[in-house]
């Protein structure tokens, strides 16, 4: 297995022992257009890198986003004007955690933010591309703010730091475990960033795309998506592609689980040993995976990108997409939402038939909330709680708030300039007895803690 260092991008790293910049990522073009500064090997002070870049702002505080008073009183999170903000409970106003050095040159895509399960991480993937005339990755690097130390010192910076893994900005193909480990899926198959590692931050590929497979009735070729963690249970997509580069229907897909309690109990043992005990884990017959049920039908998006049912858990619910006949001249395909619970492995109430055919242009995502409710945004927003669908679009999921109250993006236009930029006019809006109000203009990427 392989090590790797935890590359830190503000100018002032409070974690001692902190690795310097590896020279080798600054070549990467995603990376470059996110690099702020380094940290000396000597855990010392931060070193400027000047990129150069269209537009950059340097590292200073924007003038933090007004919030409605008629907002939850909740912990969250969300992007403003390109940076991560959160709101504590019971604070007058936001704090930006973020101090990241972007080009206003350049296509920005977020992923969605996620909460690891103490509030002590907030991961993120990050597209960047700075040709926005040639095509735009759906897929960008994986970063998390440490907030275990900044959010209650006003004179302590929020470090971010780059990780070895990729995740895509649709669906949430990435998952905390706990504070340890941070899971991610894609194309290239699924691995575990173990970022507390005593003997060094490491990455443990729980899946490939080749070789031999550890799930049943997934076959190669194949292709990882989204993950959940539920209790000690890991959930993740895995796609059967039998035609890429096709349009209309390229595959099968199936919502798996395998046990995490073998981390677990490897995390429990002598420091020393753990990553002795993990390799163990590993390649036991225990981890292997076993199909929950199956999502349908896979297609390609209008980039190309494998698009499979969406699902979500949250506490012993399941609610999830059934992907039916896909119609390549239509560019529709139908859908069916299902909701059953983590002790049966079958569909025991659909849900939302307002639902029905969704462009394929659409990555839908699902959220549970309290009692069983059940949210999907698609081309339009659906819930179990409105008597009509509301019409916001967006590429994030709904927030939860309680069983009536939703938080949402929603994407108000879209323009794109002269050099190609595209830009997105968007408000974190509240969606409660069928009407939508503004929560926070001009945010995007809302996440509850």
């Amino acid at each position: 297995m392989e090590t790797h260092d935890r590359d830190c991008l503000v100018g002032r790293c409070d974690r001692s022992g902190a690795r310097g910049w590896r020279g080798g990522l600054v070549a990467a073009l995603t990376l470059a257009a996110l690099l702020v500064a380094g940290c000396s090997l000597s855990g010392g002070s931060g070193i400027n890198y000047s990129l150069g870049l269209q537009g950059a702002t340097n590292d200073h505080p924007a003038t933090p986003p007004l919030v409605a008073s008629a907002g939850p009183d909740r912990e969250y999170a969300f992007v403003y004007d390109n940076q991560v903000w959160v709101r504590q409970k019971g604070a007058d106003k936001p704090r930006q955690v973020t101090q990241l050095t972007l080009s206003a040159g350049a296509d920005i895509i977020w992923g969605p933010l996620v909460w690891s399960s103490s509030g002590n991480s907030l991961a993120f993937a990050l597209v960047v591309n700075l040709t926005p005339s040639e095509p735009t990755s759906a897929s960008g690097p994986i970063y998390y703010i440490d907030l275990s130390q900044c959010l209650n010192s006003t004179s302590t910076a929020c470090a971010t730091y780059h990780t070895p893994l990729t995740g895509s900005v649709y669906g949430h193909t990435y998952a905390w475990f706990n504070d340890d480990l941070l899971i991610a899926g894609g194309g290239g198959g699924m691995s575990a960033y173990d970022v507390h590692d005593p003997n060094g931050a490491r990455v443990w590929q729980l899946r490939t795309t080749y070789g031999e497979t550890q799930d049943s009735d997934c076959p190669q070729p194949s292709s990882y998506g989204d993950v959940g963690v539920s209790g000690t249970s890991l959930y993740y997509t895995c796609m059967t592609l039998g035609g890429l580069g096709k349009t209309g229907q390229i595959g099968s897909a199936y919502l798996n689980w395998l046990s995490l309690q073998p981390f677990v109990n490897a995390f429990q043992l002598d420091p020393i040993t753990r990553d002795q005990s993990i390799a163990r884990v590993q390649n036991s017959d225990s981890f292997y995976g076993s199909v929950f049920t199956s999502l349908g039908n896979v297609y390609s998006d209008p980039q190309g990108n494998p698009v499979a049912g969406a699902w979500a858990i949250s506490g012993a619910t399941v609610a999830y997409e059934q992907i039916g006949s896909v119609d390549a001249k239509a560019s529709a395909a139908a859908r069916t939402i299902c909701v059953t619970n983590i002790y049966n492995f079958y569909c025991l109430q659909q849900t939302l038939s307002a639902v029905g055919s969704q462009p394929l242009a659409v990555h839908a995502q699902i959220s549970v909330g309290p009692g069983g409710a059940v949210a999907y945004q698609g081309a339009r927003l659906y819930a179990t709680t409105l008597s009509k669908a509301l019409d916001t679009t967006s590429m994030y999921a709904p927030q939860w708030v309680s069983g009536n109250t939703l938080l949402v993006t929603s994407v108000l236009s879209t323009s794109t300039d002269a050099s190609g930029v595209t830009r997105q006019t968007t408000s974190a809006q509240i969606a409660k007895g069928d009407a939508l109000t503004t929560l926070i203009a001009g945010a995007s990427d809302l996440a509850l803690y």
